[in-house]
């Protein structure tokens, strides 16, 4: 067998090492950045995922207590309980805003999986500062309201210029439980007197 020379002994060195390096980084430096790599988006997720749940957890306790407070201030159980609180309301947000409210009428029941909806349409007259007033007590009332439509225009018949308005509202409130959704549900009626309010 021939001696290997200097430099072919050289070149084996440095060839084996490659080889060594190259086999290295495939089998073992490669293989363990990709698993750090790995480790790290998962443990990333991980966070991520824990920090999602803990949110969770704090909505979960606020929506309880703001569910409790909504129960407690008037989510009722019962649609003709739920309607009759509305009906007291109007007359009350009507009487504070001196808003002459006429007319209002249970227009339909829906119903979701928890919730049933009740909505009312009401109409009336006033100047801006009473449709103001009973508007902002609608928004800020304690029982469960939401205003679904409103329509403000000047009264027929009033002069150019004058703060004379009809109003038509749209508002709906929740019922904690079913409502009936059939032909009882449309068409009743109840008249609020506006006089003197």
């Amino acid at each position: 067998m021939k001696k290997l020379s200097k430099r072919e002994r050289n070149i084996v060195v440095v060839v084996a090492a490659v080889i060594l390096l190259f086999m290295a980084d495939r089998y073992l430096w490669s293989p363990y950045m990709a698993s750090r790599e790995e480790g790290q988006a998962d443990l990333a997720a991980a966070r991520a995922k824990q920090s999602k749940i803990i949110h969770l957890i704090k909505d979960d306790k606020a929506n309880r207590l703001k569910f409790d407070k909504m129960i407690a201030d008037g989510l009722k159980m019962d649609a003709s309980e739920a309607e009759s609180q509305m009906l007291h309301a109007f007359d009350d947000w009507a009487r504070d805003s001196r808003l002459n409210l006429p007319s209002i009428k249970r227009e339909r029941m829906e119903q979701d999986k928890v919730f049933g909806r009740i909505v009312f349409r009401a109409s009336g007259a006033g100047t801006m500062a009473a449709i103001s007033r009973f508007l902002w007590d609608v928004q800020t009332a304690k029982i469960p309201t939401r205003i679904v439509d409103l329509q403000i225009s000047g009264r027929q018949g009033a002069k150019e210029g004058t703060d004379d308005l009809t109003m038509t509202v749209a508002i709906s409130t929740l019922v904690r439980g079913r409502v009936p959704t059939t032909a009882a549900a449309s068409s009743a009626v109840a008249a609020i007197s506006g006089g003197g309010r």
